[in-house]
């Protein structure tokens, strides 16, 4: 990925250019493995991170064959990625089958633990991808070269669940692992807010880490500094010619649900003395008293409510300009979401304001906020590990020793 014109907003944050200068002198090739990959978040986050040509796309698989498009964008050789409901799906391959590599990047389907569906957890045949997921991870821990993996989920994964025995099923996926990795393996689990890193949404996911102490060293990943500077809603928005902003009509119902926003948003909109270019944005399918995951009868001036696959059907309207003609009256556009979920313009010009669209680009992890747990552990590895662990563990060797080291022990152990 280059940089300059395609640069987002949030790259430019001085704790970003910390983490980058703090990696610089990384050399290697390292590669990456992506399940459940979506639009490649890890990849264009790590390829804006790490000095040029140090990366790799080990593979890429997803279920959905609409992310062709994003992906040949995304990478200049897309032989190593697998979309579709057969070449994409990480359950019908064998496990030793995926490549080796020294990361795996994770972002298996939220609907058996989302707000939005029944949170049958484990019970959800769906989790079965996150179990693969795992598999694949403790397989590689054992047998390749995998020094760190991050798997992404909804933050309901962290709340206790019927379905799971009253317990999180964070935690249950964090006894697994501890139980199955080879030794000298650290896990943890944080939660995340998109928000936090530089961009205006509100957005929290469960980030489980883990990593090998060898390389990172014996503490446990912990939350990632946030970035120090939020990039401003209305910076994000496009500044379209009126024939644009008209370019799509409300329905009756959607016309009256934002007049009753507007009217929530009243004072808001009167306050015309503030000056801070100020913007509400809405979901218009949904009036404000409505029962909705977008907290009914909340404002929230210059920030969006988590975006999602389905949508939501997002309005935008200028505040502090009166309750009269505005400058900004209008949907959101599927640039600006994707803008929102921190990714560059060349890619946020691929996005249209349909349905895949919308799914493509709510499913996404945002992109500054896995950057920031990548580059934590990477400026770890640069601190505890010399020039030679990384060689090694880049070459194969390091892995390979560590793991006949591990089991010989398990097989004394067994035996005594």
């Amino acid at each position: 990925m280059s940089s300059g014109p395609d640069e987002a907003l949030w790259e430019q944050d001085s704790q970003w250019q910390q983490w980058k200068t703090a990696v610089r002198g990384f050399v290697g090739k390292l590669q990456l493995l992506e399940l459940c990959g979506g639009t490649g978040s890890a990849y264009i986050a790590l390829s804006k991170l790490l000095p040029a040509g140090t990366l790799q796309l080990a593979g890429h698989w997803d279920i959905d064959d609409e992310l062709a498009h994003w992906l040949q964008v995304v990478h200049s050789d897309c032989s190593q990625i697998h979309l579709g409901t057969s070449a994409g799906d990480i359950l019908a391959i064998d496990i030793d089958q995926f490549p080796k590599s020294h990361i795996i990047v994770a972002g298996p389907p939220c609907p058996p633990w989302s707000k939005l569906g029944r949170r049958e957890s484990f019970d959800d045949k769906r989790s079965a991808v996150l179990w693969r997921v795992i598999d694949i991870v403790t397989h590689q821990a054992r047998t390749g070269s995998l020094g760190l993996f991050v798997v992404e989920n909804v933050e309901s994964l962290t709340h206790r669940n019927k379905a799971a025995g009253g317990r999180a099923p964070v935690n249950i996926i964090l006894e697994d692992l501890n139980s199955n990795l080879p030794s000298g393996w650290n896990v943890a689990s944080v939660v995340c807010d998109s928000m936090d890193f530089g961009v205006p949404q509100r957005r929290n996911r469960v980030y489980i880490v883990g990593h090998s102490v060898q390389l990172f060293g014996p503490a446990a990943f912990t939350l990632p500094l946030p970035l120090t500077k939020q990039v401003s809603l209305n910076t994000l928005l496009e500044r379209l010619p009126a024939a644009e902003k008209q370019a799509s009509k409300n329905t009756e119902q959607q016309q009256q649900n934002l007049d009753d926003w507007k009217k929530l948003y009243k004072d808001l909109m009167l306050d015309t003395g503030s000056g801070t270019n100020s913007v509400a944005v809405v979901d218009i399918s949904r009036t404000p008293s409505g029962r909705t995951a977008w907290s009914s009868k909340a404002m929230h001036p210059d920030l969006v409510e988590c975006l999602t696959a389905s949508g939501p059907n997002l309005h935008v309207f200028a505040l502090g300009e009166g309750t009269g003609e505005l400058s900004i009256d209008r949907r959101m556009t599927g640039p600006e979401r994707a803008a929102l979920q921190g990714f560059p313009p060349n890619l946020c010009k691929l996005a249209g304001n349909t349905a895949k669209d919308k799914r493509i680009i709510g499913n996404a992890m945002t992109v500054p906020v896995i950057g920031a747990v990548m580059a934590t552990e990477l400026v770890l590895l640069m601190d505890k590990a010399d020039e030679d662990t990384i060689s090694g563990w880049l070459d194969g060797k390091a892995a390979i020793y560590t793991y006949k080291q591990v089991y010989i022990h398990e097989v004394y152990m067994r035996s005594t």
